[in-house]
């Protein structure tokens, strides 16, 4: 009897201090300031310039969509460079560098992810270019990028085979000239005409290296980049050096298909912007990851701006 007492005694105790457990704060969200968001790497092996560019949204808002209205100009030390910006609302980037079948590209003009500004190609072998980016509704944006050295592969050596179901398996012996220490450098192996082929947008292309300076990636937000690569620091290496590396393509191979490397330099903006996204879809679904911000370089407004130069040589 004490016992049901006890517990009589205990619940009521409990449940009549429930209220002094519970507590309700009012939080304040403060309001969105919208600005223009941009993504912009110029290359300098692309005929046209694309330029990608939106409006922010606060976290409760339902969705952001493109801008087709901005005016966009670039300069160098105050010269301006290229004004002859004009939206392509049927363009959508991919890097293979061109238009998609047409069932894909009416699919893409019903949502936010068609279109695209383009502009004609322009010398940038400058030190330094700046972006600005208007629109009546949002601040002026801005932001500048170093333009890095154009890197050199001078030669390049193929072995390997086409197996019985006509996949390559092979090794390319590659020599790097103007590597220098204070950029960032994307390697790959890329194939004329190869498309995506499953569901995570990775490629049937593979390389791999046994040197641990050289860090394998993936990269599956299609940002004109290859998708799967070799990243390296150029302090990492002499200005010269010659590496060996293990490629797979398991797709249909033929012995007229075409092959390439590709060396790429990055400005420490873009490679910081690649590495965190790479971060942030490593992270996506995983309850333990700690929270990736995205890096912006920006005034007024949100995205990356960057200059990349590049060397394609076929073997």
């Amino acid at each position: 009897m004490i016992k049901y007492i006890s517990l009589i005694v205990l619940s009521i105790a409990f449940f009549g201090c429930e209220d002094a457990f519970q507590q309700v704060i009012e939080i304040d969200i403060p309001e969105h300031e919208e600005k223009l968001v941009t993504y912009c790497i110029l290359d300098d092996i692309q005929d046209t310039f694309h330029i990608d560019v939106y409006h922010s949204a606060g976290i409760l808002d339902a969705k952001f969509d493109k801008i087709e209205d901005a005016s966009i100009s670039f300069s160098a030390d105050g010269v301006d460079l290229q004004n002859s910006v004009v939206f392509d609302s049927t363009y959508y980037f991919s890097d293979q560098g061109g238009h998609w079948d047409q069932e894909l590209m009416e699919w893409i003009q019903d949502t936010s992810y068609g279109g695209s500004y383009v502009l004609p190609y322009f010398d940038i072998e400058k030190q330094n270019i700046e972006i600005k980016i208007k629109q009546g509704k949002f601040p002026d944006a801005t932001a500048s990028s170093v333009v890095p050295p154009r890197p050199s592969i001078s030669k390049v050596e193929y072995s390997g085979i086409i197996d019985t179901v006509n996949e390559t398996n092979g090794s390319v012996k590659v020599w790097f000239e103007d590597i220098k220490p204070d950029f960032f450098y994307i390697f790959a192996i890329t194939k004329e005409g190869l498309m995506y082929n499953d569901e995570f947008g990775e490629t049937s292309l593979s390389i791999e290296s046994r040197d641990p300076r050289f860090h394998m990636q993936y990269l599956y937000d299609n940002l004109g980049f290859p998708n799967q690569f070799l990243l390296f620091e150029g302090k990492d290496f002499d200005e010269k050096f010659t590496k060996r590396f293990n490629f797979r393509d398991w797709s249909q191979s033929h012995t007229d298909d075409k092959y390439f490397v590709k060396l790429i330099t990055l400005s420490e903006d873009v490679y910081n912007y690649l590495n965190t996204i790479i971060v942030y879809d490593e992270a996506e679904g995983n309850p333990f990851a700690e929270p990736v911000v995205i890096p912006t370089n920006f005034d007024n407004g949100y995205g990356i701006f960057g200059v990349t130069r590049t060397v394609k040589k076929e073997f």
